[in-house]
């Protein structure tokens, strides 16, 4: 399949082993013609282990890597490129929070709740990978919806929305908050109306001001750190330094499943007094500011410059 005859990446997670090979000749039946599916099987009683998420960041790295550039930070998205959206399947006992951890800032997610029996006969395994698909099909579709809506606001008011916001600098609480809010609008009747909830939600309970001659409020953190609108997209993401982690180069380019400029940058200064000298940036290596300057460049995967 070339880049050209999907739309949308979708990411599957959780696939019971006994069900993958099964799984693998139905998984066609998702892309619809506008997909790419790719997955990685889960071994029985597995759980969402650090071992699987890396293993299955990787699949999804290499995939992301044959259609977006690596080597020129200015780089766009292809126009083309709707997405990514990550389906993980429901393990009684199994709890996922790592997996959304790892997924949940560069893709969409949502879950499936099937029903899934271990060691059952070949009809029943066929019949439960056929209910399994069936219920991914539905969940895609619906993400598909949000994520339309979550691109809009990314696209249209990418200065002043807050799901840009970078998760570590500003506050990781809260963007967690605002993740899982945007996760949960999945099945609104009209999801653009409902992540415009969402953002105004997140926007109350956060502060805001105007910073010196500025015409609009800005964001401000926990630590007095305000979070203005850029005057010019020059940033860079510094993903073609090679002690990056692949997930610096994908949030530089993906913010909850949606596509996003990676020369987008805030221009962070302290609301009141002088910033700190010390930050943490994209794959929490330690930046120190230089002496006397008085803001600091933060783009939305957290690279600081």
């Amino acid at each position: 399949m070339i880049p050209e005859e999907f739309k949308v990446l979708i990411v599957v997670a959780g696939v019971p082993e006994d069900l993958s090979v099964a799984f693998s000749r139905r998984a066609d039946r998702l892309c619809e013609g506008r997909r790419k599916v790719i997955f990685l099987p889960m071994a029985r009683h597995r759980s969402y282990s650090d071992e699987y998420i890396a293993d299955l960041y990787a699949l999804f790295l290499s995939t992301v890597r044959e259609f977006l550039p690596i080597d020129r930070i200015t780089d766009n998205t292809p126009g083309w490129f709707e997405g990514a959206i990550t389906i993980f399947v429901k393990h009684e006992d199994i709890k996922p929070n790592a997996l959304i951890e790892a997924f949940g800032v560069e893709t969409f997610m949502a879950s499936v709740d099937t029903a899934l029996v271990h060691g059952s006969s070949p009809n029943a395994i066929r019949s439960m990978c056929n209910s399994l698909l069936r219920d991914i099909r539905t969940a895609v579709r619906s993400s598909e919806k949000t994520l339309l809506a979550v691109s809009k606001q990314v696209a249209s008011n990418a200065n002043k929305t807050p799901l840009l916001l970078p998760f570590h600098n500003f506050d990781c609480k809260k963007m967690r908050l605002l993740r899982d809010h945007v996760m949960n609008s999945i099945g609104a009747q009209d999801p653009y109306v409902d992540i415009v909830s969402v953002v105004k939600k997140f926007e109350s309970t956060v502060r805001r001001t105007k910073y010196g001659s500025d015409r609009y409020s800005s964001f401000v953190n926990s630590r007095d750190v305000v979070f203005r609108r850029p005057s010019a997209w020059h940033g860079e993401n510094g993903i073609l330094s090679a002690d990056h982690d692949s997930s610096c180069y994908i949030r530089s380019r993906l913010r909850f499943g949606a596509c996003i400029n990676p020369r987008f940058h805030y221009d962070c200064v302290k609301n009141r007094g002088s910033l700190p000298a010390k930050w943490s940036s994209c794959h929490r290596q330690d930046y120190s500011l230089p002496q006397g300057r008085n803001h600091i460049n933060i783009a939305p995967n957290d690279h600081t410059r």
